[in-house]
């Protein structure tokens, strides 16, 4: 899964979204850069919320919660959340 979108009105940044669902490696990207990085080999929990800080003269709060399926979640989509500054601004299945 890979998913990207841009936040910010006069500070512009990159938010890079990736997961592989085979091998549980998730990671977040701002501009390019490792923001967070995670190894879900065994996860038992069924909703995760990754939360950061960006930004240096705009600051926003983003939110990324990601659920998995109860049963076959590596062969099933998972669904994703994001928020910004509190605000839902979308939700896809991947």
């Amino acid at each position: 899964m890979h998913h990207v979108f841009s936040i910010g009105h006069t500070e512009r940044h990159e938010i890079d979204i990736r997961y592989d669902q085979m091998w549980g490696k998730f990671r977040i990207y701002v501009d390019g850069i490792v923001a967070i990085d995670r190894l879900f080999m065994f996860d038992f929990s069924i909703s995760r919320d990754f939360d950061l800080w960006v930004g240096i003269h705009e600051k926003h709060h983003v939110r990324i919660n990601k659920t998995r399926p109860v049963f076959f979640a590596g062969f099933s989509p998972h669904m994703y959340t994001i928020y910004i500054d509190g605000v839902m601004v979308n939700r896809f299945e991947a």
